[in-house]
């Protein structure tokens, strides 16, 4: 009893429970709860303003800000810290405000179920999508408090050791679902601004000559990451996400494709 005392303990100071919440919606599938911020394990700090933003800055979009939006390529995590994201990186490569606004596994619909709801969304006048080749699937339900935890543990010890070893597995490869092409064309009849969307490959995906995503419409300007020289497996933290230096060559990429924003 002792034991397990003094563990929870230590996993409490270490900050091992320091982690975002997150919302289930019915419409959206699930989202990071709004204004949340902290640190896991104490060094990595990670932030959400009032909605749900990866951001701690209050919501405050003007045309030529950029909204930013995708599944855990764009969340980040919890191993890497708030500056080194996507978001914060491109925000410095720019000289923008940029509103990062996803979740780990979102697909496109979800991102689109995401935009439509919020009127505001749709202010900064360029949208970057960050895709890969498993977002045009049905939408992303919430399905574990382990992996989209909705409210804090009452023992961190115990999450901690159930995350580690009893988390669900990964779930079948999704099939794509083609309503995501209406659901696109409706959502870029009702935007006015432009639209950049990140083609972004997985580790298995670098050699390939198709492109990692279907088609889109003409209207999206498509970046491909393995277009860059730079771009190789180094910059890889598993199967598919970016290393936080990773994030800076990605952010760049953008940028050069989005322009900069004036001081």
């Amino acid at each position: 009893m002792l034991a397990l005392i003094a563990g929870e303990v230590a996993a409490r100071l270490a900050g091992v429970g320091d982690f975002p919440l997150y919302l289930a919606d019915e419409e959206v599938g699930y989202i990071p709860a709004p204004s949340q911020q902290g640190a896991f394990l104490g060094r990595n700090s990670w932030a959400f303003n009032e909605h749900s933003m990866g951001v701690s800055e209050s919501y405050a979009p003007q045309p030529e800000d950029i909204m930013l939006v995708g599944d855990s390529l764009v969340l980040g995590g919890n191993i890497i810290d708030q500056p080194d994201k996507l978001g914060p990186r491109l925000e410095a490569a720019t000289n923008c405000d940029v509103w990062p606004l996803s979740a780990g596994s979102w697909g496109l619909r979800n991102e689109l179920a995401a935009l439509r709801r919020d009127p505001s969304l749709s202010i900064p006048q360029t949208l970057v999508l960050v895709l890969n080749s498993a977002d045009f699937a049905a939408p992303s339900r919430w399905r574990s408090e382990l992996t989209h935890p909705r409210s804090k543990p009452v023992s961190v010890l115990a999450y901690a050791i159930r995350k580690r070893f009893f988390s669900p597995g990964e779930p079948a490869p999704p099939q794509q679902d083609p309503r995501w092409r209406a659901e696109l064309d409706g959502f870029l009849q009702a935007y006015p601004g432009r639209v950049i969307a990140v083609a972004y490959p997985a580790l298995d995906e670098l050699d390939r000559s198709s492109s990692p995503i279907p088609a889109l419409p003409a209207r999206i300007a498509v970046i491909d990451p393995r277009t860059s020289p730079g771009w190789d497996p180094a910059d890889y933290a598993d199967s598919i996400h970016p290393t936080a230096s990773a994030n800076a060559e990605l952010a760049a990429m953008i940028a050069s494709a989005t322009g900069q924003c004036a001081a």
